[in-house]
């Protein structure tokens, strides 16, 4: 497939996941579920060979309702300010939110201690912030308390 996805799929073997792989134009992607102690995340580690970048991404199982959107942006907001490696991303359009790690390799290389890091960061920050994401969403918190309930 490619360098950069060679050593996410490595991996992922290694660690004994059940994984799929799928092919874009532009990107080749493995998927995996992961069952944490709030709740089981989609795993997505993603390879845009040609540019050299890497992706890991983790789902958030539910999906944030319209009427609750600016709550959950202003609580994913504050939450992201205090983060160090990944942040939140909260689609719109749709209410999917989903946690982001990646980097740029270019003139270098993609290592499984990297792919380890990023998927630990993104999974352990998914579930950890997972009740508070829970708790704007729906059980009528404000972002601020809901923030404050996990830092």
């Amino acid at each position: 497939m490619g360098k950069l996805f060679d050593v996410a799929v490595s991996w992922l073997e290694d660690n004994d996941w059940s994984f799929s792989q799928y092919e874009t134009e532009k990107s080749v992607y493995a998927v995996a579920n992961y069952q944490a102690d709030h709740s089981t995340y989609k795993l997505v580690l993603e390879a845009y060979e040609k540019i050299d970048f890497f992706f890991v991404y983790a789902y958030i199982s539910a999906k944030v309702p319209e009427k609750k959107y600016t709550a959950v942006a202003e609580l994913l907001t504050r939450i992201n300010f205090g983060l160090t490696i990944g942040g939140f991303q909260f689609d719109m359009n749709d209410g999917t939110i989903r946690y982001k790690c990646s980097v740029d390799v270019e003139g270098s290389s993609l290592s499984p201690e990297m792919v380890n890091s990023m998927v630990g960061a993104a999974l352990s920050s998914a579930d950890e912030y997972f009740p508070a994401i829970m708790q704007i969403t729906y059980a009528d918190k404000t972002p601020f308390a809901g923030a404050a309930i996990v830092v």
